[in-house]
């Protein structure tokens, strides 16, 4: 039954069983990773944890999702305009006190008007229901792509620009992938799916509302079936001595008397 040799050589039929029968097929919408600026290596890796999952029985299917691409502007359009709101009073009595980068971004809400935020609210409408006619549509149970078009760049490198180009160092490409399941408020999770260049790659999953447990469960069927979650570098420090806290005591409540 298990087809993938990677999958047989590290969870065998339990991460089968593990796949819940809701989220049996995955749609993958390739087109969208050149414009959003996905690299090369970031895109091999995710093209393999694919075939695990298709080794553990899960159909990939093909979808085509242009109108994903509405969502970053909506979304930037309601996240700054309610930062402006909640921050105004903060930012007139200590502007200073925020980190310049963290400060314009803030203060660019205040140009959203009232008619933005409106549109930015019917364009979240029209993707969440487009959505859910393409999960019912395609049977899919779980849109799969990259979590990040990069790995983690240097921060000296990257644009800040929110609306900018796609690439590897932009921010913007990172918020554009992000966005879809921020700004329609279906779940979503991401897993660990290999390294490059030494650092993570994650497969981020997003599904229908409510279907949480069966995203969890295909999550878990792949991280059964792969190596990468088990990488964790807190898992390789030694057991802290009995005298670990001598010198430095644990910043915790008191305990009861």
């Amino acid at each position: 039954m298990v087809e993938d040799a990677s999958a047989e050589r590290w969870g065998g039929l339990k991460a089968v069983r593990a796949v819940d029968r809701a989220t049996r097929r995955v749609g993958v919408d390739r087109s969208l990773w050149a414009d959003w600026g996905v690299a090369a290596n970031v895109a091999g890796l995710v093209e393999e944890a694919l075939a695990v999952l298709s080794g553990l029985g899960v159909e990939i299917v093909d979808v085509s999702l242009p109108e994903l691409d509405l969502a970053l502007p909506a979304s930037l359009a309601i996240s700054l305009s309610e930062a402006a709101h909640h921050h105004r009073e903060r930012l007139r009595r200590g502007a200073a006190r925020y980190l310049p980068a963290t400060r314009i971004m803030i203060e660019t809400g205040a140009l959203v008007t009232a008619e933005d935020v409106r549109l930015a609210q019917a364009v979240r409408s029209q993707l969440r229901t487009s959505l859910v006619r393409v999960f019912a549509r395609t049977g899919i149970g779980a849109l799969a792509s990259p979590t990040l078009p990069a790995i983690a760049p240097q921060a000296a490198l990257m644009s800040r620009e929110l609306t900018g180009k796609a690439g590897e160092d932009s921010l913007a490409s990172a918020l554009r992938m992000l966005s879809p399941a921020n700004v329609t408020g279906l779940p979503a999770v991401s897993v660990p799916c290999g390294l490059a260049d030494g650092q993570p790659v994650g497969l981020h999953l997003m599904g229908p509302a409510f279907s949480d447990a069966g995203l969890l469960s295909l999550a878990h069927a792949y991280e059964l079936a792969s190596p990468w979650h088990a990488l964790v570098p807190l898992r390789g420090l030694p057991a802290p001595s009995a005298n670990a806290w001598v010198s430095s005591p644990p910043r915790g409540p008191a305990p009861a008397p």
